[in-house]
């Protein structure tokens, strides 16, 4: 929001140095869909403290946001080697390896996600996504175990939250897939 971005800017015209303050900017345009703006902003708080988990992951999602997915996996990497059991970066790099295609890669990160927040319903579902994506192109046993996996997943995520409408439509996709419409 504006008044947010203002804020930002005042603790930033106050301390040049304060890398909170430029990384909160950065969340506030990536939030607003401005990556450009939400990369330089994180490049700022880099440049101060590199090793800076949290700006290496908001970095990550400026770049994704940009469609530049070889720099934001690098960025997710750095964030999760400064801070191994860092969830978001995990599940944010699980999510767009995922989405690039590259489900096999995804799904070490993703379940690491899951068992660091097993009360997470999106750990859940995104894990589930992927062993869905996992099964579609194979074929044979593989396809039903990943398959049933995805199922599995998805009945804990509803287990956990009940009105998730996301995941009843996948479990919905899965079963029609099966032929079990009924």
């Amino acid at each position: 929001s504006a008044e947010a971005l203002q804020a930002g800017a005042r603790a930033v015209m106050l301390d040049p140095a304060l890398v909170s303050a430029h990384n909160n900017i950065a969340v506030v345009y990536i939030g607003g869909g401005d990556f450009v703006r939400g990369e330089i902003a994180c490049r700022r708080a880099l440049s101060l403290a590199p090793d800076f988990a949290e700006a290496h992951n908001n970095l990550g999602n400026a770049l994704r946001g940009q469609g530049k997915l070889d720099e934001a996996e690098g960025a997710f990497r750095r964030a999760m080697a400064i801070d191994p059991d860092y969830f978001e970066a995990l599940a944010n790099c699980g999510a767009m390896l995922r989405d690039a295609g590259r489900a096999d890669t995804a799904e070490p990160i993703l379940r690491k996600a899951l068992s660091l927040r097993p009360g997470s319903v999106d750990a859940y579902v995104q894990l589930a996504i992927n062993c869905q994506m996992q099964s579609e192109p194979r074929g044979g046993t593989a396809d039903i175990k990943a398959s049933d996996e995805a199922l599995n997943l998805l009945t804990r995520a509803v287990a956990l939250d009940p009105t998730r409408g996301e995941a009843f439509l996948l479990i919905a996709r899965i079963l029609a897939g099966r032929g079990k419409t009924q």
